[in-house]
């Protein structure tokens, strides 16, 4: 019995390891073959990953430059007079230090007008690129999509190859509002563009080919790289340009076959020593640290995008949200994907996203619409432009646009201001030029009578020119002071200094300043307004206000009339009224009272002249104490004009 036992414990090490190894070697045989499966794909997905940054830095490199040509239209645009010193000075702020940029010109109606650097580049003003065989059609399709298109690459006349990024122009206000200007290049040296996005790099891994003249993507021809990248099996990616997009390829310069770990670096990370593990898990965590770092450069590089980037299906669903500028988003990135936009957005433009999605999609074009948009209870309004991804996908590229749809109202709006300011400074001088004329005229007509018939005429006739005279000179008088008034109010020359006043004592220093006018009629001025009666007022713009329309009142009231000066209370106002049993006026003529647009005069019942700017007088007094201003009149019984005044 003790042998065997001993036999057994001496077994059991022997038949521990040879299991251990057993299931060791079978572990490790197993792992081969997975490994062997996986190596391919895991290969092609560190392809994937370092290909990705090369786009994403071939991407700022690019789009850096094309926002110069962004930036000239948006000036052109609202300047369209630009001369060419005006765009020398211009292109040399903008890309004076850029060793990438070969010129930038501008074309207006198609025809280069003026060119950055111009030494060297002369010949190239006048050539019209309408008629160029070679840009034609180019130049033709950003008319046509108000898009941004890079063409090329080229040759250079003077050697090189380039880009050439062509941006068109269209007037933004004006009568030629939306109107094409003309078009803007810039000519981007290829070989420093992608050595700049680092695929020159000797030193790397991988060899890089890219696709895509004219932006055509993979159906053009290769345009940068070694093309038979192309035939090795490559991964690719697309890069989306403003319009249309290029295929970029990248395959190992030692081949696929001995890319990556191989399978005895794999049996050696099994076998060998500790050391060595420390070595590869601190190869794995220094990889790790390398993905964190270019994910977040990655997340920061979609932060500092202005626009909202979405991919849809054709039914309208979100597939995916690029982490760009999310506040802009109509709700949180998690509650959309998934939804479709009826789900999100009002029918009308739920319809109208569809519908450009679907035409994107079916016509392979870029559809560019204009949208609001209520986020966070802010009306926005954001730019579109929707390309095609694949046959049931497509790509959104929104752009707040709020700031310049605000600025183009804006100017709208004072367009229309300026129109209304011209024509009442029209209608006032109209009114001062015809009203002028009648006193003066009076004056020149009179004088000139009794100067050359002065022994001819009796003591009787000459008083009643001297009375004609003195009319005219009344007038003209009133005129000029109403006239000051209101030219000293449109200022701001004059100063409101409310006080509390007695509003009687105001009314009878009226009535006694014109009361030989009103006697001269026959006409009484009663003051009725009793003492104590205070308001808040600026005595100075009140005493205006009451003498112009007691002397409005006289000036309508026939012979032997009367005009009442009245005042009543309520709780915050005083309301003060003018009352007469003169003329009166039409419904027609109330209406274009108090206006400069309408202003109008009558003459009075012994035939007194007036420009109706004394009533807007009043009505800017009043207004500026926070009252109103009014009329009640019938035609043959007389008038009665009232206006509000603050107690305190």
């Amino acid at each position: 019995m003790k042998n065997t036992y001993n036999n057994k414990s001496s077994l059991l090490p022997i038949l521990s390891t040879v299991l251990l190894l057993i299931v060791s070697f079978y572990s490790i045989f197993e792992f081969t073959e997975y490994a062997q499966h996986k190596k391919t794909k895991t290969e092609r997905e560190k392809v994937y990953e370092l290909l990705s940054t090369k786009k994403s830095r071939l991407e700022k490199a690019l789009y850096s430059r094309i926002y110069y040509t962004k930036g000239v239209a948006a000036y052109i645009s609202l300047n369209p007079e630009i001369n060419h010193l005006n765009f020398q000075e211009l292109a040399h702020e903008l890309i004076q230090n850029d060793s990438l940029i070969n010129t930038m010109s501008i074309a207006k109606d198609g025809v280069i007008s003026s060119i950055y650097p111009y030494k060297g580049h002369e010949e190239a003003v006048g050539l019209d690129l309408l008629s160029h065989p070679a840009r034609r059609e180019i130049v033709e399709k950003t008319i046509e999509t108000h898009n941004t298109f890079v063409a090329g690459p080229v040759e250079l006349v003077e050697g090189g190859i380039a880009f050439v990024s062509y941006t068109p122009i269209f007037y933004k206000n004006g009568e030629r509002n939306g109107d094409f200007w003309g078009v803007t290049d810039i000519v981007v040296r290829r070989d420093m563009l992608f050595r700049e996005a680092g695929l020159e790099n000797q030193k790397d891994i991988l060899d890089y080919s890219v696709k895509g003249h004219d932006g055509l993507g993979a159906a053009g021809n290769v345009i940068w790289g070694d093309s038979t990248v192309f035939a090795k099996d490559p991964v690719t990616i697309q890069m989306v340009l403003p319009t249309g997009s290029w295929l970029i390829a990248a395959t190992p310069k030692a081949g696929w076959e001995i890319y990556g770990e191989n399978e005895k670096s794999l049996l050696m990370f099994l076998y060998f020593s500790a050391v060595i593990i420390s070595l590869l898990i601190g190869l794995l965590v220094k990889t790790y640290l390398r993905v964190i770092e270019n994910e977040k450069q990655l997340k920061a590089m979609f932060g500092a995008m202005k626009d909202i980037v979405i991919e849809y299906n054709l039914e309208g669903v979100y597939l995916n949200i690029a982490p760009t500028n999310e506040s802009l988003l109509v709700k949180p990135r998690s509650e959309l994907l998934g939804k479709s936009v009826y789900d999100v957005l009002e029918k009308n433009l739920a319809d109208t996203v569809i519908l450009n999605i679907k035409n994107a999609i079916q016509q392979n074009t870029i559809q560019i619409f204009d949208y609001p948009l209520e986020i966070n209870n802010k009306k926005l309004w954001f730019q579109g432009r929707v390309s095609k991804i694949s046959n049931d996908r497509a790509l959104l590229v929104s752009h707040d646009n709020t700031e310049r749809t605000l600025a183009v109202n804006k100017i709208k709006e004072s367009e229309a201001e300026l129109k209304k300011s011209n024509a009442l400074k029209d209608k006032f001088f109209s009114i001062i030029a015809h009203d002028l004329k009648s006193p003066i005229g009076s004056f020149s007509l009179l004088t000139d009578t009794l100067r050359k018939d002065y022994d001819s005429f009796e003591d009787n006739e000459r008083k009643e020119f001297i009375e004609l005279l003195n009319n005219s000179s009344k007038n003209l008088v009133n005129l000029i002071e109403n006239l000051l008034q209101w030219s000293r109010s449109q200022k701001g020359d004059i100063s409101f200094a409310p006080e509390a006043t007695d509003l009687s004592f105001i009314a009878e220093n009226v009535k006694n300043t014109l009361s030989i006018s009103a006697e001269a009629k026959g006409i009484h001025i009663v003051n009725e307004i009793s003492s104590g009666s205070f308001a808040n007022i600026d005595v100075n713009m009140i005493t205006t206000v009451i003498r112009n329309l007691v002397s409005n009142a006289v000036k309508y009231t026939n012979q032997d009339g009367s005009v009442l000066i009245r005042s009543k209370l309520s709780e915050a106002y005083v309301e003060v009224s003018i009352e007469d049993n003169g003329i009166g006026m039409s419904e027609d003529v109330k209406n274009k009272l108090f206006k400069l647009a309408s202003a109008v005069s009558m003459p009075g019942t012994n035939n007194e002249n007036g420009t109706g700017l004394g009533l807007i007088l009043c009505r800017e007094f009043v207004e500026k104490h926070g009252g109103n201003i009014g009329v009640e009149s019938t035609p043959g019984k007389g008038s009665r004009f009232f206006f509000t005044l603050p107690i305190s």
